[in-house]
């Protein structure tokens, strides 16, 4: 089995971030309370911002040393769910689900158009959207639904890693748990998807489990 991450005396500001390593399929995460700091975190470990130490390994190859074109074609094979999307301000929601799939993918346009709608009208949605979902833009959109887009979009694109950051950020209790309900949705789609969690929450969610360790101030 071909490891699809590993990372090992990586440092990021100063700060030492414990070696972690994924299989395919597998699950882990870090600890990590400031949300500005997660996102330097997964900068760091998709090559996007320098490290101080150590580095990180995709798919068999380190990043060090490796020409931006070859990074962003590993990071093609991943995709990351933060809490602001990440999602292009200026498309709607349905260009923004779709865009990566296109590129990813040999799908024809309407190919998955049609697998988009059957997502959004099947029964095991983990929680409805509004009929013009597809179609809004972004900043129309509440805290879970920026998720919803998100998980969508990783279900079309399909990719083989899953960088989850920051979790669950200023979610209210009630919708967390219905956000791990599209952490498990997702994940029961793409089983041979590792994830990655950079998370402010105390553990994995509920029905994920791996390594999980905390970053120190």
């Amino acid at each position: 089995m071909n490891r699809v991450f590993q990372s090992e005396d990586l440092v990021v500001r100063d700060r030492r971030i414990p070696d972690i390593a994924l299989d395919p399929g597998s699950c882990g995460g870090w600890l990590i309370n400031d949300s500005d700091f997660a996102m330097e975190v997964l900068d760091g470990i998709t090559g996007l911002q320098p490290v101080h130490n150590g580095g990180t390994c995709w798919f068999g190859q380190e990043l060090s040393g490796l020409p931006e074109s070859e990074i962003l074609r590993l990071l093609g094979r991943t995709m990351a769910l933060t809490t602001d999307g990440p999602l292009i301000a200026n498309l709607n929601i349905q260009d923004n689900i779709l865009l990566p799939a296109l590129h990813r993918r040999t799908d024809s346009e309407t190919g998955l158009l049609r697998k988009l709608d059957q997502l959004l009208t099947g029964s095991d949605l983990p929680w409805p959207a509004a009929p013009n979902f597809p179609f809004l833009l972004p900043h129309n959109l509440g805290a879970l639904q920026r998720w919803l887009a998100g998980l969508l979009r990783a279900a079309l694109a399909e990719p083989e890693v899953i960088l989850c950051c920051h979790y669950p950020g200023d979610l209210s209790e009630l919708e967390q748990a219905e956000l791990i309900c599209g952490f498990q949705w997702l994940r029961d789609r793409l089983s041979g998807a590792a994830w990655l969690f950079l998370t402010c929450a105390t553990g994995l969610p509920g029905g994920f489990s791996g390594s999980f360790s905390e970053v120190s101030p």
